[in-house]
């Protein structure tokens, strides 16, 4: 640190202090201390609330692509774990679904049941019995012994 840097520090400390009770320094510090300490178990109250994950669990992607699509729709309207539209977007990108930051919480619903739709489709199309159809040749006409 500077010379100058540590007389600007200096200053706001002094600022500080002249602001806090007239006391014993030590109260004081003990003051500031508790302020800040109090200030930093708010903050993390508040962000106890909500469930922070930067990877949807595969136990649920799968759960998710085996329920009826009405379920998925209130499951992922109602579950904590997709309070935040920033989950749901994390959850969308997981599946392969490009999300833009414009995009309501409902439209992101919204891609991925159309997608998990779209895929359920696919499946049953690929998982088709295929059925051969064999050209028989009329034998009972000739064409030959019409003339």
């Amino acid at each position: 640190m500077k010379t100058h840097e540590l007389a600007k520090n200096l200053e706001l400390i002094a600022t500080l202090l002249k602001s806090a009770p007239n006391g014993d320094l030590t109260q004081t510090l003990r003051f500031f201390q508790k302020l800040v300490d109090d200030n930093n178990t708010k903050k993390a109250s508040a962000n106890t609330g909500r469930l922070a994950f930067t990877h949807v669990p595969n136990s649920v992607i799968e759960s998710l692509q085996n329920m009826p699509l009405h379920e998925v729709e209130t499951f992922l309207k109602t579950n904590a774990l997709f309070v935040s539209t920033a989950s749901i977007a994390r959850l969308a990108n997981q599946l392969g679904i490009e999300v833009s930051k414009r995009q309501s919480r409902d439209a992101l619903i919204n891609s991925i049941t159309r997608n998990l739709e779209a895929g359920k489709m696919n499946s049953i199309i690929r998982n088709e019995p295929t059925t051969e159809l064999t050209i028989t040749a009329d034998t009972t006409t000739d064409p030959a012994k019409d003339n």
